[in-house]
C-alpha cells in the first residue's frame, strides 16, 4: 500500500500554511496499534476530507476510499475505517445538494462500495457489525 500511497501527490491537497496536515501520515496512523493515535488521526483525516470537500477538493475523498477500503482487513481497529467509510457515505444521503454535488456524492457512493465484497468478510465482528450492516444496507440501495 505504501507503493499506491507513494504515487498520489498530496501535495495538492495541502492546506495554505505552515501547519498543513500530512494527509499520508493520518491514513497510515490508522493502523497504529495504540487506539489514541489511530482515533486522533481518523478525526484529522475526517477533518481534512470536510475541508477537502468545502473547498472543492473533493477529489480527495475518491483517493482515500480505495485507500481505507485496502486497509479495512489489516487494521487492528477496524472502527475507525468503517467510521470514515460511513462518513463517506453520508454525502449522498444529504437533500440539499446541487445537481453537480448530487452526481458527485452518489459517485463516491460507488467507490465506497466497491468493498462492498470485502465488508463481508466482517458481518461478524463484534466490534464492527452495525458499521458493516450499514455499509452494506447502504451499498444495497439504489
Amino acid at each position: 500500500m505504501l507503493d499506491e500511497m507513494n504515487k498520489i501527490d498530496w501535495e495538492k491537497y495541502r492546506r495554505l500554511g505552515l501547519n498543513s496536515p500530512d494527509i499520508a501520515s493520518f491514513i497510515l496512523k490508522l493502523t497504529s496499534e495504540d487506539q489514541l493515535v489511530a482515533q486522533n488521526a481518523s478525526n484529522d483525516l475526517e477533518e481534512q476530507m470536510e475541508w477537502a470537500y468545502e473547498k472543492n477538493k473533493s477529489d480527495l475523498l475518491f483517493v482515500v476510499a480505495p485507500l481505507l477500503i485496502k486497509m479495512l482487513p489489516d487494521v487492528p481497529d477496524k472502527a475507525f475505517i468503517t467510521d470514515l467509510l460511513i462518513f463517506l457515505l453520508s454525502y449522498s444521503k444529504i437533500q440539499t445538494l446541487s445537481e453537480v454535488r448530487k452526481k458527485e456524492a452518489l459517485r463516491l457512493k460507488s467507490v465506497v462500495c466497491e468493498g462492498a465484497e470485502i465488508y463481508k468478510r466482517f458481518s461478524e465482528d463484534e466490534q464492527i457489525r452495525e458499521d458493516i450492516a450499514y455499509l452494506l444496507k447502504a451499498c444495497s440501495e439504489g
